[in-house]
């Protein structure tokens, strides 16, 4: 609809979606954020196709208002409170469609985005996990391509210990996150990355019933080879060590699940 008549779904956003977040019904607070999100995501693509600038298509006072939404959206009292994780899967459908649209966000509210779903990583909620895991892709997708090598490394350095932590819940969570992570943060470090998820999906004394976590370690060492294209012609390289360990933690996993069968 917000492609067929921009103007009017504008109207709708901010006089009837957008400011029921804060309505104490549960369900009108989560349908509000899910819709909410949706309509900005396609205003930000309705700009795109008139070959306008964001604030020009909505106006400034169109943008503070959003801009604060997404940041009063992880207030404590909405984020913890009941009903925390039907909040928290909509909160990170709401960073999915805003970074997909590639809304104007200020640095310091990417980073508070960041933060709440690197917490939603470790959920004991898988519906959470799987929400944070699209979210923390089109996230850093959108809101980091071409910041420093520096930032970069910084930024990956915050899921890597999590891949191999004392957490299984973070390990399942923070695995797949990282195997979805674009290319232009994965070779950074990719020899760091491949070794984090290799030790991961090692079989321990202390990780034997972590089965999941292992599963999501091999899953996200596979999406990590395609999505930088490791091949013999490719120029990104593993080293023979890794190309070892790699392969040897697949055939180990087989050997594994023909055990538990």
């Amino acid at each position: 609809m917000t492609f067929l008549d921009p103007e009017s779904m504008k109207l709708i956003l901010f006089t009837q979606i957008l400011p029921r977040w804060e309505n104490p019904e549960l369900y009108l607070r989560h349908g509000s954020i899910l819709a909410s999100g949706k309509v900005i995501s396609a205003l930000c693509q309705v700009a795109k196709d008139h070959q306008r600038r964001l604030p020009d298509e909505l106006g400034d006072a169109a943008m503070e208002s959003i801009t604060q939404t997404c940041i009063d959206i992880l207030e404590e009292r909405f984020w913890r409170s009941f009903g925390g994780d039907q909040m928290r899967i909509a909160v990170c459908h709401f960073i999915q469609d805003l970074s997909s649209g590639g809304f104007l966000l200020l640095d310091a509210v990417v980073d508070r985005w960041l933060k709440a779903l690197r917490e939603c990583l470790a959920s004991a909620d898988s519906n959470v996990q799987q929400s944070a895991i699209s979210a923390v892709s089109a996230l850093i997708g959108e809101y980091f391509r071409h910041q420093p090598v520096e930032k970069l490394t910084a930024l990956l350095n915050h899921f890597l210990p999590e891949v191999t932590s004392n957490n299984q819940q973070a390990r399942v969570g923070n695995a797949l996150a990282l195997g979805s992570m674009p290319r232009f943060l994965l070779t950074v470090s990719l020899p760091k990355v491949i070794q984090q998820l290799c030790s991961c999906a090692l079989s321990t004394d202390k990780t034997l019933q972590w089965a999941e976590s292992r599963k999501n370690a091999l899953t996200a060492l596979s999406l990590v080879c395609s999505t930088v294209r490791i091949a013999p012609s490719s120029p990104v390289k593993m080293t023979d060590g890794l190309i070892f360990i790699y392969f040897e933690i697949s055939l180990n996993f087989i050997y594994y699940y023909t055990l538990m069968k």
